[in-house]
């Protein structure tokens, strides 16, 4: 499968400046990395105060977030990094994906995937695409972040289960039976058609 367009990601995370970034226009704006250091201050209003800024801005946080959580390897920091992240939205799915895939230590790839299981139902397709490229560690990151995501990536992996692909559907299997009692209710019915309680999903 081919790869998707790395976006921001790749064409900046080693070409920014220290403490810059640069937004969608390429305008050099100092106050990202500035708030992006106030994730590390000592004082939790001040933290709290930068991910809800670095959330408004959007998608040209995205890069730096993403840039700081390769550098900085402190848990608190990530932590606080990723809940911005989801404060950016849906432009910050395939950026994080693309992430995890060039990141490949367990410590980030578990901050990315918490991020995209908290960006809910229009990561599903992305993260869903990815196991057709990610190694098998990445996988079990992903499998991670639908989890977490639930009900909405239901369906997506019931139609998983139908592909050609062997390995892609043991990705949906395992996806579906970690979630539990929904998860293992819709691998029954989708292998067991006759299943009653699938009309009782669907009404």
């Amino acid at each position: 499968m081919k790869k998707s367009n790395p976006g921001p990601y790749t064409s900046t995370i080693s070409g920014e400046k220290e403490g810059k970034s640069m937004d969608n226009s390429g305008i050099e704006n100092t106050n990202t990395g500035k708030l992006i250091e106030d994730l590390s201050n000592p004082d939790i209003a001040v933290r709290r105060a930068a991910v809800r800024q670095l959330g408004d801005a959007g998608e040209q946080s995205v890069t730096p977030l993403i840039r700081s959580m390769h550098e900085n390897n402190n848990p608190d920091f990530r932590w606080y990094a990723a809940s911005a992240l989801v404060l950016t939205g849906e432009p910050a799915i395939g950026p994080l994906i693309l992430a995890m895939e060039d990141d490949t230590t367990p410590e980030f790839r578990r901050y990315a995937a918490a991020a995209l299981g908290q960006l809910g139902e229009p990561a599903v397709d992305p993260l869903i695409e990815a196991f057709s490229r990610g190694d098998k560690e990445m996988r079990e990151f992903i499998a991670l972040a639908l989890c977490r995501i639930g009900d909405p990536a239901i369906k997506p992996l019931q139609q998983l289960l139908h592909s050609n692909d062997a390995e892609m559907r043991t990705c949906a299997e395992l996806v579906l039976w970690k979630m539990g009692e929904r998860g293992v209710h819709a691998l029954v019915i989708e292998y067991d058609p006759a299943d009653t309680g699938k009309d009782n999903q669907e009404s």
